[in-house]
């Protein structure tokens, strides 16, 4: 213990006192004794500070000794080197476990990090501060890693892991690296070196694999070829790339190029492509040989810069293209040689590479003309060699002629080239002569390789036909060659016709030829107005051709030329469209071409187009004529009546179709289908349907004739309606005959004035209203709220209620603004909808015809400017007639007095809704206009000042309110059996004849008013009682005995002769307790004593307030005389007492 203490313990004091020979003395002696220390007690961990120890003592000598710090580093790649070897030298001959050296080996492997990164110190030096990194400090440092190289490389060998042998080999790659560093003086040579280290990597494990069995070491060699196979490869490789980089980045870029460097890069790049095609051969691998077709661009291409070393200028860019078409040539006879002798893998990568390279020669040369001659002849030869190569390899496929494609396409720009280098000044039509020349060549050549095999001959035709088309492209600019070249095309698809026995080859032609005829018209000098009829003068002769191929039996060519007559009739229609003469010829002609075609290939489908052209000859010559243009619209009758007349012939004559499947929807698309393709009349019907129409148009400015035309058009749809059996048809004729009638009102002055018109057309809609209900009633459709959405829309009568919905709607917009004859319109549309709403007993149009009735009733009081103190009266006497009539049919259909129809029971609940809402709502319109009633009321009885005479008008405006709408409420109490609307119905009349005697009568007496109030809450509290809402009843008798009893002692007590009001107040409370008693309730008994004792005190005290001597005497001696009547009766009294006592108590 005490020798580890001092072993740790000396290096300190040393450092201390700082003595370097006795500090390196003191570290390798503990090294030394932690090593015995292992070795002695045979504990391994004890090699670990050993081997730490060491070599830092072994650094400090050397320092100490005077050692620089380069050398210091490949000195200290010594230590790492010794643990590893002396290791492995202990396991073999000592015998020692490698367990127990496994703690110095990775001591060892540590210290050979530090060793590696001691080299780059310099390095890091002078990125931070700029120091120098010395050629010395460099080839110190290769040296150490060479040091470590070796060593990881006999490790390797001697633990047999593959993974030493990568790091021996990087080790030496890095070296290696340090080395060229040194010797590097920026010529590019580093790019030749790093491709002779990767070579001597590759080859030596080429070496390995071959001494493994042809050397008397084989065993050895068998051993370390595994091992060492991989790292050598993979560091090869990577080195290769990096050779690579080195050539074309760092000696092209970043030194500038330059001659020399160039040329290095060139010897680098080689060697590389020298390595890969060897590898190729080595390794059994067309891999290689991807990589070297790839790469050998590169050097070939900076030869051809340094011009193969003939001369000393560069080569213009252009000339590069002639390169490459070069190496393309000689790729694909490599290629070819290596298909023969190592087989196809081995050729594809050098001919696949050769057919990308070409094309892309041929478009870096393309600018230049001398350069293309070249370089397309080469490419054409090219690909003529590929296809010999194709036919030889396959004997048949498409693939044969893959190559073709380009070989013929690439001969005309060939010739192109050749041209413009031998002709300078050759222009850009010749050229495109040319190019047209080329496509009879293309047919004639693919002809001639038709013979050799049938996919030859598609190549040469897409080529004639391409320069045919180029050619054709390039002459356009001179109209003569322009107009030359498309007969030229033309021909050459007829002749393409007769070759392929094609009919699709018809369409260009068909195509070219008005192409061609239109660019000589215009160089002619022919009326752009007038080339609509050359146009159509040549569909005629396509249509005559087309007949004369049908006859013939060839239909298939005949379709062709009958699709390019029909659009050449299209297109002829525009140019004759500019004036009048133009137009009339130009689409007669058209309209006869279509009828005659329709006619011969028997499609009533080109009647349509015939019929509506045939309309513009009839304008024209409508428009020349001598008549006046408001004449017009009945001008064209008598055409339209004949064009009825024939589609009726021709459906007398060849049919008509059958009726249309509307209740099979499926089929709606195969019946139309079958209408437009074979119902000859159908374009007939349609001309004289919407001529009838224009007819209507042209009238517009003058009503006698547009009301003429729309009647004849209304007419006219009512035969179609007739004929066809369709709703469509019946509702244009109602909305024509509408238009007539408007037309009708327009012709007297009034559709000037909308509401009057409004009323004017009310007999029309009536008539519509009419007509629907006697076509549903004959039909039996039933109503068209009877059920669904399709009970809606089903019948006949329906289209004529639709329009009947527009007729109320527009008309009642347009009468509102007018009161005049807007009450006429409106009373007459709620009528009508009345009428409706019995017919087709509907619950909801009832609704309708009340709001239009009150609508009638606000447009009179509008009309007549009334005040508005009489609306409120004219509207509950309108909910009065609502609600008397609703309850009445309610009380006469429950009592069974008046069986009513169902179309009659409908407006039994709108009435009675009506009525109440309409008198609900003119009380609360009332409350809002009228008089305070209730102020009125209490300023009366406080003997304050009643209203002026201005408000009469509207204080009777309210008492008639309240009177109508208490009738309303009565009967409706009546009928619905509802009490509490019965005691609002009575207190509503009640206050009305209250209102109406005291403030506009004059009659001022309070009792006329209290008592007849009185008695009815009485009543009303009876009836409460007897329908068991007792709590209800009794704050109502209450409200009615107070009114009673109050307003009389009131009287009493204030008017000046109040012994009346005395007397009747006592009548009152003996009336109140014999109604109390006949209906065994005690409030009324303890009120009407009261009454009675407080009546009779009231009048005992008011002469007292008089001071009357005689009056108190009186007073007194009935007093006296009762108390001794009392006294001497006493127990009577108190039996009588007890008697009534007990009886209350049954009492309410």
């Amino acid at each position: 213990m005490v020798g580890y203490l001092c072993s740790l313990i000396s290096p300190l004091i040393t450092c201390v006192f700082w003595d370097q020979a006795l500090l390196s003395a003191a570290l390798l002696a503990a090294a030394a004794l932690y090593f015995l220390s292992a070795w002695a007690f045979r504990q391994r961990w004890w090699l670990i500070p050993a081997g730490v120890t060491l070599p830092l003592g072994y650094v400090s000598a050397l320092d100490w000794l005077g050692l620089a710090f380069d050398p210091m580093g490949t000195a200290f790649a010594l230590v790492p080197a010794v643990y590893l070897l002396g290791g492995i030298a202990l396991e073999r001959f000592r015998r020692v476990e490698q367990s127990f050296m496994g703690s110095l080996y990775g001591v060892a492997h540590g210290l050979a990090v530090g060793a590696v990164i001691w080299g780059f110190v310099p390095l890091w030096n002078r990125v931070l501060w700029d120091a120098p990194w010395t050629d010395a400090a460099r080839l110190w440092a290769a040296g150490g890693q060479l040091i470590l190289g070796v060593t990881y490389g006999l490790v390797a060998w001697f633990f047999s892991e593959e993974r030493w042998g990568h790091v021996a080999a990087w080790l030496g790659v890095m070296a290696g690296g340090f080395i060229a560093t040194v010797y590097s003086r920026g010529r590019g040579s580093s790019a030749a070196k790093a491709a002779l280290l990767a070579a001597v990597y590759v080859l030596a494990e080429r070496g390995l694999h071959a001494a493994r069995n042809k050397s008397r070491y084989s065993d050895r060699f068998r051993r370390a070829w595994p091992l060492y196979r991989r790292p050598l490869l993979v560091a090869g490789w990577v080195v290769s790339g990096g050779a690579i980089l080195l050539a074309l980045v760092r000696n092209l870029v970043l030194l500038g190029g330059g001659r020399v460097r160039e040329i290095w890069a060139i010897v680098g790049l080689l060697m590389i492509t020298a390595l890969y095609a060897l590898s190729a051969r080595l390794f059994r691998r067309s891999l290689f040989l991807w990589l070297v077709a790839v790469l050998v661009i590169a050097p070939w291409t900076l030869l051809t810069h340094l011009n193969w070393f003939l001369w000393s200028e560069s080569p213009p860019l252009p000339r590069y293209a002639i390169a490459w078409a070069l190496l393309a040539w000689a790729q694909m006879l490599v290629g070819l040689l290596l298909d023969a002798r190592a087989g196809l893998a081995y050729g594809r990568p050098l001919r696949v590479i050769a057919h990308i390279l070409l094309p892309f020669s041929l478009l870096w040369g393309v600018a230049d003309a001398d350069t293309s001659s070249l370089t397309f002849g080469l490419g054409v030869a090219f690909y003529i060699l590929a296809v010999v190569v194709d036919h030889r390899r396959h004997p048949t496929g498409l693939v044969r002629s893959r190559f073709l494609y380009p070989a013929a396409g690439l001969v005309p720009v060939w010739a192109v080239y050749l041209l413009a280098c031998l002709a300078p000044s050759a222009l850009q039509e010749h050229f495109g002569l040319m190019l047209l020349a080329f496509a009879p060549l293309g047919l004639v050549a693919g002809r001639l390789l038709r013979r050799v095999d049938s996919v030859d001959e598609m190549p040469a035709y897409l080529a004639g036909y391409g320069c045919a088309l180029v050619g054709t492209m390039l002459v356009a600019h001179e109209r003569p060659l322009l107009t030359g070249a498309l007969l030229f095309d033309a021909l050459l698809s007829v002749v393409s016709t007769w070759l392929f026995r094609q009919p699709l080859w018809v369409y260009p032609a068909a195509v070219l030829t008005p192409l061609a005829l239109l660019l000589a018209l215009a160089e002619a000098g022919v009326d752009p107005n007038r080339r609509g009829w050359a146009l159509i003068g040549l569909a005629a002769v396509y249509l005559a051709l087309a007949w004369v191929l049908r006859r013939l039996r060839r239909r298939d060519y005949a379709t062709p030329v009958l699709a390019a007559a029909y659009a050449l009739i299209a297109l002829g229609l525009p140019p004759s469209s500019h004036d009048q003469i133009g137009s009339f010829w130009g689409y007669g002609a058209a309209a006869l071409l279509y009828a005659l075609s329709a006619i011969w290939l028997r499609q009533p489908l080109l009647l349509t187009p015939a019929a509506a052209l045939s309309t513009v000859p009839c304008a024209v010559a409508l428009v020349r004529s001598p008549l006046a243009e408001i004449n017009y619209g009945l001008a064209l009758w008598p055409g339209i009546a004949a064009v009825a007349v024939l589609a009726y012939l021709l459906d007398e004559r060849l049919g008509a179709p059958r009726a249309f499947p509307w209740g099979e929807p499926e089929r709606w698309v195969e019946a139309t289908g079958q209408r437009l393709l074979n119902w000859w009349a159908l374009p007939w019907y349609a001309l004289g349907y919407v001529g009838a129409l224009v007819s209507a148009f042209l009238s517009l400015n003058n009503a006698p004739r547009l009301t003429l035309t729309l009647a004849l058009a209304a007419g006219a749809y009512t035969l179609a309606t007739l004929r066809f059996r369709l709703r469509g048809w019946l509702l244009l004729a109602a909305i024509t005959g509408q238009a007539a009638a408007l037309a009708a009102i327009d012709t007297i002055g009034w559709l000037d004035y909308p509401a009057w018109a409004a009323l004017a057309f009310l007999p029309v809609t009536v008539a519509t209203a009419l007509l629907g209900l006697l076509i549903e009633r004959k039909r039996g459709e039933g109503s068209p709220f009877g059920g669904g959405w399709r009970q809606a829309i089903s019948g006949w009568s329906r289209p004529l209620y639709a329009l009947l919905v527009v007729d109320l709607l527009v008309a009642q917009r347009v009468a509102l603004p007018d009161s005049g004859p807007g009450v006429l319109v409106s009373l007459g549309h709620g009528l009508l909808v009345a009428l409706l709403a019995t017919a087709w007993a509907q619950p909801l149009l009832p609704y309708v015809a009340e709001t239009l009735g009150l609508l009638a009733l606000l447009q009179h009081f509008n009309r007549v400017g009334a005040t508005f103190t009489g609306l409120p009266v004219a509207l509950a006497l309108l909910a009065l007639s609502y609600g008397l009539v609703g309850y009445s049919l309610g009380y006469a259909h429950r009592q069974e007095m008046l069986v009513l129809p169902k179309g009659g029971r409908v407006w039994e609940k709108p009435l009675q809704q009506a009525g109440l809402f309409i008198s609900t709502a003119v009380l609360g319109l009332t409350v809002m206009l009228g008089v305070d009633v209730i102020g009125l009321v209490i300023r009366a009885f406080l003997g304050l000042p009643f209203p002026a005479a201005t408000d009469v008008p509207t204080l009777q405006m309210t008492v008639s309110v309240l009177a109508i709408t208490g009738l309303l409420y009565l009967a409706a109490a009546l009928v619905e059996r509802w009490a509490w609307l019965g005691y609002g119905a009575v207190a509503l009349l009640l206050g009305a004849w209250s209102l109406e005697w005291f403030f506009i009568w004059g009659m001022r007496e309070p009792q006329w008013y209290a008592v007849p109030a009185g008695v009815y809450l009485l009543g009303v509290g009876y009836l409460e009682w007897r329908q068991d809402r007792k709590t209800l009843a009794r704050w109502i008798d209450r409200a009615g005995l107070l009114l009673l009893l109050l307003s009389s002692f009131w009287q009493s007590m204030t008017e000046p002769n109040g012994w009346p009001y005395a007397l009747l107040m006592g009548a009152e409370g003996l009336a109140i307790t014999w109604w109390g008693s006949a209906r065994r309730q005690r409030r009324f008994l303890y009120f009407g004593v009261a009454g009675v004792v407080v009546d009779v005190v009231g009048q005992l005290i008011e002469p007292f307030l008089s001071a009357n001597w005689i009056v108190y005497g009186v007073v007194g001696l009935i007093l006296v005389t009762i108390a001794v009547l009392v006294e001497r009766q006493l127990e009577a009294v108190m039996r009588l007492s007890r008697e009534l006592r007990e009886r209350l108590e049954d009492w309410e």
